[in-house]
């Protein structure tokens, strides 16, 4: 597996790479008001789910995050919102209201 990480001043994108193509990816947001990231997707193919990528996605953006909190707002996928929550909390992410989680710690 190839993984790919772009870097800019205000987003992080990482993607795997399978044979040429894209499995996995992940993406975040710096908004400087908040002084936060957000996490703006994470995408895993469906034949490549429960194999650990999506928390592996997690780690390479957390690296990346210059030690600034990242907020995720689960919504918009295939996923229910509930089974996002499910997802992000056993990633470390709390629960900071109805909307969205915070970033605490992963593993």
């Amino acid at each position: 597996m190839k993984t790919c990480i772009n870097k800019a001043a205000d987003c992080v994108t990482v993607t795997f790479f399978e044979d040429n193509r894209s499995i996995a990816t992940a993406g975040m947001d710096f908004f400087d008001k908040e002084g936060e990231w957000v996490i703006s997707r994470v995408l895993v193919r469906e034949s490549h789910r429960r194999k650990g990528l999506g928390r592996q996605l997690l780690l390479y953006l957390k690296e990346n995050s210059g030690g600034c909190p990242i907020a995720v707002h689960p919504g918009g996928y295939d996923l229910s919102k509930e089974e996002q929550f499910s997802f992000y909390s056993h990633c470390g992410f709390v629960k900071r209201n109805h909307y969205a989680l915070v970033f605490t710690h992963l593993f």
